[in-house]
């Protein structure tokens, strides 16, 4: 993958004050996990702030032709003739993500403490 950086505000969600937030920022499928920083007092002074947990998204039906469909494809431009199905397809909704905030991503190494360091990590170090 590439690096990627982008800019956007941070607001708190107001139904869970300090554990998640939204992002105004562009990001895309696959950006899950990704940190959010913050500038504090201006660059280089970066902060951790909390982790994307999903993109904002749509759902639409839309129909695709049947998989267990078997023919030769037909040209561009020529109908299908076979059964169609009614998938669901998700619509990014670009401009709004969702985070998890940095204490919540604390509390969670916390609690969990035992299991984290059974699979050899250091749990002190991510609490840092």
């Amino acid at each position: 993958g590439k690096k990627m950086i982008t800019s956007g505000m941070v607001s708190p969600n107001s139904r869970d004050r300090g554990r998640d937030f939204l992002v105004d920022a562009l990001f895309n499928r696959g950006f899950s996990g990704g940190i959010v920083m913050a500038i504090r007092d201006g660059i280089p002074n970066f902060e951790l702030v909390g982790i994307v947990s999903a993109v904002a998204a749509d759902e639409e039906a839309v129909l695709i032709p049947d998989p267990s469909y078997v023919s030769d494809r037909p040209a561009h431009g020529q109908p299908y003739i076979g059964r169609p199905i009614i998938s669901p397809r998700k619509v990014v909704k670009y401009g709004v993500t969702y985070g998890i905030g940095i204490e919540a991503i604390r509390e969670f190494i916390a609690a969990n403490r035992e299991a984290i360091e059974g699979y050899g990590l250091k749990s002190s170090l991510l609490l840092q």
